[in-house]
């Protein structure tokens, strides 16, 4: 028996130490079943069964250090577009050089589409253009556009469009409300 230590003392020492043992056991454990997770997780993830060149490898390294370095100045200046409102974000998700390179990465997936997956032109027009902020306008060439806005579009360089209106608003001067979703 130790001198001036309390009975119990090497007891609870003992304890202790028996807990400790215990803890870093269960916490080197965890961080196994944790590794194991994520690469499992990755194994499964969309493209995992994708190979990539060394030319396409160079590009992902040079997408990711680009879309690195945007996260964090979004963080660091508060201003993190996955967390806010999608019409706050816009802007920044448009001004983003991320954005601007995957808008010209070719998207050979949405050129197979199957009929099934397609939904009606009756379907979009209930459904879709009878939300808010829907704004619509036709291009010299007689197409109509479409775009959900806080405030009506501007026109982008190369695509004059006539002037952005409120759907909402278009509607509301109409006699024949049927008849305009017909067409």
């Amino acid at each position: 028996m130790l001198v001036g230590v309390p009975s119990g003392w090497p007891t609870l020492l003992v304890l202790l130490l028996a807990v400790e043992i215990s803890f870093v056991r269960s916490s080197i454990f965890m961080d196994e079943a944790r590794s194991q997770l994520l690469v499992k997780e990755k194994s499964i993830r969309f493209g995992s069964e994708i190979l990539l060149n060394s030319q396409e490898k160079k590009a992902n390294r040079n997408l990711m250090a680009i879309k690195k370095k945007e996260i964090t100045e979004a963080l660091e200046t508060h201003q993190f577009p996955p967390s806010m409102h999608f019409f706050q974000a816009k802007q920044l998700i448009e001004d983003s050089r991320v954005f601007h390179i995957i808008k010209k990465i070719p998207k050979g997936a949405a050129l197979h589409l199957h009929e099934f997956g397609m939904a009606s032109m009756e379907w979009l027009v209930k459904n879709v253009t009878y939300r808010p902020h829907c704004y619509f306008c036709i291009t010299p060439e007689g197409i109509l556009q479409f775009r959900f806005a806080q405030s009506a579009p501007r026109n982008r360089k190369g695509r004059e469009c006539s002037n952005w209106v409120l759907l909402e608003d278009h509607r509301k001067k109409l006699k024949d409300i049927t008849e305009f979703d017909k067409r």
